[in-house]
Parts: C-alpha cells; structure tokens; sequence
C-alpha cells in the first residue's frame, strides 16, 4: 500500500517538477513520447527507491532525476545546472516545513499518516512556490555564458549546503534556541538566493534594454550617413546630367542643318529632364 502513496507523491511532485521548468522554456529536447517515458520512469524509479526508506539515497537520487529531467528541456548548458540547483533549495524549505509538522504532531496520530500528511503538505509548499514564480510573468531567460553561469551556481550549491547542515543540527539537537538558530539561517539563506537572482535578472533586464538602445541609437545613426551619402551622389550625378545636357544642347546648335541628328539629342536631353524627377533612395 506505501508504494502506491509514493507513486501519488512522486506523481505530483514531478508535476510541479513539470510547471516549473515549463514556465521557462517550453522547448523539449526530445520527442513528447520520449519525454512521457521519462516523467514515468523518474516517478517509478524513485517510488521503488523509497521503499527502502534511505534518506542519503533517496536524496541522492532525487537531485540525479532532477538533473535528468531538466535535460528534456531546452536551456543552455548553465541553466540546467542554475534552475534544477533553485528548485532543489525550495524543496529544502518545503521538506523542513514537513519535518517540523512530522515532528510538532506528536505520538498520537500513527507515524505513516504523519509521513504521508507532511508529504502531501511538503508538495503543496513546492506548488504553490513555483506557481508565484510563474504567475508573476513569463519568465524570459537571458542569454547566459558557461562562464558567468558556473559562478552563479556555486551561490545555491553552497547554500543547499548550508541548509543540509542546518536540517541535520535540527534532527540531532533538542535545544529549542538551536533550532530556531539553524531555522532562521535556512529561512535568510533562501531569501538571500532569491533576492539575489531577482536582482540579476533586473540588471540582465536593464543592460539589455540598454543594448536594445544603443543598437537603435546606431542602426539611426547609420540611416542617417547612408542618406546623406545617397544625396552627395545624387547630386553628383545631377551636375554631371546638367553639364551633359548642355553638351548635348551646344552639339544640337552646331547641327543646325542635320535634323536627324538635332531630334536625336533632343531626344536624349528630354530623357535626362525626365529622369531629374526621379528620387533616388
């Protein structure tokens, strides 16, 4: 029967796993039945996992199907390392809410309804963190380079860090002041790595409306040479049309008596008055 409250939870929780990638590229690297194959087979192989109740391996997996997950998805190459480490962090917040109500509801109530009911609470939590994130607004990825990203993911790994010692002091310790400490460290280690992410997508948002600037401010600026260049030539090519026609004008009263030839250049400079009334762009 526990097997089927797993699938339940895992099921769920690979959904919200789901909306929160989705909510930042909806571009698959792989085909929709392959990437249905592999929803399945995380949800399965970790329900089986967790039957063996293992903390470290049931962590350890879960971060690896993550990871896996994420790979359907197309992100750049700091992204699946950035988005997955964020989610992970939540889930830290999450299961330590869960923790502390396993732990606050007592001896009375049987320890697999406590389970299940803080892992039920534990997936609300994560759901209803990733629906504000989305439900902000579309977010929009910018372009990153491996460079930066690698230095942006050593902030949540350390963290994540920060919040396992944390979490392991509060299962170990009995003093009340201690577990408050190591609570409220969680508690400003997530808020930092969320106000800190929030405000590199601010400056990305900010250098890139002033790139979109400059661009514009150039692309003028080189409308504008381009048309004074074109007016230079046009008039260019007036002065020699004029110069031409009066050529043509003195050859025409030095023929006088040739007619044919007389109606020829009239012909032609009838042709250059013509073609002055064009605009040239």
């Amino acid at each position: 029967m526990s097997i089927i409250y797993d699938i339940v939870i895992n099921l769920i929780d690979y959904l919200i796993i789901f909306k929160y990638f989705n909510c930042f590229s909806k571009k698959r690297n792989l085909e929709k039945k392959y990437s249905v194959s592999l929803f399945g087979s995380c949800i399965i192989l970790m329900s089986v996992v967790n039957q063996f109740q293992n903390q470290s391996v049931n962590l350890i997996l879960c971060i690896l199907m993550i990871y896996l997950y994420s790979l359907s998805f197309s992100y750049s190459i700091s992204y699946h390392i950035i988005l997955p480490v964020l989610y992970i962090g939540f889930g830290i917040v999450a299961e330590l809410i869960g923790f502390l109500i396993l732990n606050v509801s007592g001896e009375m109530i049987p320890y697999s309804v406590r389970y299940y009911g803080s892992s039920f609470i534990c997936e609300f939590i994560r759901f209803l963190i990733v629906y504000a994130l989305c439900g902000i607004k579309k977010v929009k990825l910018p372009k990153l380079a491996f460079n930066i990203g690698k230095f942006l993911v050593i902030i949540p790994l350390s963290s994540i860090v920060i919040c396992c010692i944390a979490i392991n002091i509060i299962q170990n310790s009995k003093n009340d002041l201690v577990n408050i400490m190591c609570l409220v460290i969680i508690i400003m280690t997530i808020t930092s790595n969320v106000l800190m992410f929030k405000m590199f997508f601010k400056v990305i948002d900010t250098l890139s409306d002033n790139y979109e600037k400059e661009m514009l401010l150039q692309e003028a600026e080189a409308k504008e040479q381009y048309y004074q260049e074109v007016e230079k030539s046009s008039r260019e090519v007036q002065k020699i049309k004029h110069d031409l026609k009066n050529m043509l004008l003195a050859i025409c009263g030095s023929y006088k008596e040739k007619n044919k030839i007389s109606e020829e250049i009239r012909k032609i400079v009838q042709e250059l008055d013509e073609s002055d009334k064009n605009i040239y762009i």
